[in-house]
């Protein structure tokens, strides 16, 4: 047996067995992500509790499948019609909705599985909002079973800037660039690395040495999504999450859920930049306070690779495939895709910033 400890403290005990039904469950991509290894995801699929599962993107095979997998993306090649007209679907069959970009980029009217043909067509949805029926989120962290003996004060020591920020979209909805000037302005040294950088710093991997070595010269990592939707959080949080360095976050996610108490600094809990910015200056001055938030944040540990968190993907495609094992007890079916993936879910600015409008 599996001890599994989340952020809250709870803990669920899981049986490595295998439950096996004697049919096996054919997904089908009707489309699939261009990031998804179909091979990868099959030997995945093969160590979940229920191993019957296995997918393929033959859509020959359409009305053989137990599920159909549809990524909504906008422009990903759906039609305003679904494959199979409902009045022929066969009731087992399952439609999932798949997506793992927010809906501020993708829940447009306009696009062809949001149009009246599409209602009352899908029964689960698979994104990363924890209400989903299949949640699927970037990453998550563990409890450490044993937290590594550190030199906490030379590891301050060393630490000669404020603040780092990896990025590559320069315009974002959430407007965090205007974010980051506003600290500027206010006395905190950001250097930013990728194609925002007016220094010419080069973005270095996640999850390489080169960020380790880069993020080892700052006391602040500022962890900013793109749109502040809710429960949105990416790789930008889960694979720097090892690094000695505190995260500044800001996003629509309930960081509270996910991170340790006193671990890192959220731009919510400030009324401005300005204010942000004060106490960044002051707990970047304060040894002890700032050794104390690095040791509460190593007591958890992502246990990913790159941008990639095999265990969190791994559970999502378990639960599809444990569904598909107990289909009657998860009997749902949609009105819309937007009464779950709804742009309304994705404010166009921070509760933090009031000039954000």
């Amino acid at each position: 047996m599996v001890s599994v400890h989340d952020i809250s403290g709870r803990t669920s005990i899981v049986e490595n067995k295998t439950l096996q039904d004697k049919e096996n469950k054919m997904i089908l991509w009707y489309v699939k992500p261009g990031w998804i290894t179909e091979s990868t995801l099959n030997q995945t699929l093969k160590t979940c509790p229920y191993s019957n599962c296995y997918t393929s993107k033959d859509r020959q095979k359409i009305h053989q499948a137990s599920a159909i997998m549809f990524e909504i993306r906008k422009g990903g090649g759906l039609s305003s019609s679904p494959p199979i007209p409902m009045n022929q679907r066969n009731p087992d069959q399952a439609w999932v909705f798949f997506i793992a970009e927010p809906p501020l980029f993708n829940a447009d009217p306009s696009e062809p599985y949001f149009q009246p043909n599409w209602s009352f067509a899908m029964n689960w949805s698979m994104t990363f909002m924890r209400d989903a029926d299949i949640f699927f989120p970037y990453g998550t962290l563990e409890r450490r079973t044993e937290v590594p003996n550190r030199n906490y004060s030379a590891i301050f020591d060393q630490k000669t800037k404020a603040a780092a920020w990896f990025v590559r979209n320069c315009i974002t909805p959430n407007k965090r660039e205007k974010y980051v000037d506003e600290l500027q302005r206010a006395g905190v040294e950001v250097d930013i690395y990728g194609a925002c950088s007016k220094k010419g710093l080069r973005l270095p991997r996640f999850s390489t040495d080169a960020a380790k070595k880069t993020l080892s010269q700052y006391k602040f990592y500022l962890s900013f999504e793109n749109s502040n939707c809710e429960d949105y959080v990416t790789e930008k949080l889960f694979s720097n999450y090892n690094y000695d360095v505190i995260q500044v976050v800001m996003g629509g996610a309930d960081y509270k859920r996910l991170l340790p108490n006193n671990s890192y600094i959220d731009t919510a809990d400030f009324k401005n930049a300005t204010k942000m910015a004060a106490y960044l200056n002051a707990l970047g001055n304060d040894k002890d306070r700032y050794i104390e938030m690095l040791r509460n944040k190593q007591q958890f540990v992502w246990n990913g690779h790159n941008t990639f968190d095999e265990a969190s993907y791994s559970k999502s495609f378990c639960t599809l495939c444990e569904k598909l094992n107990n289909l009657d007890s998860n009997r749902r079916v949609y009105r819309s895709m937007n009464d779950h993936y709804r742009i309304n879910r994705c404010p166009h600015f921070t509760k933090a910033e009031p000039y954000y409008h």
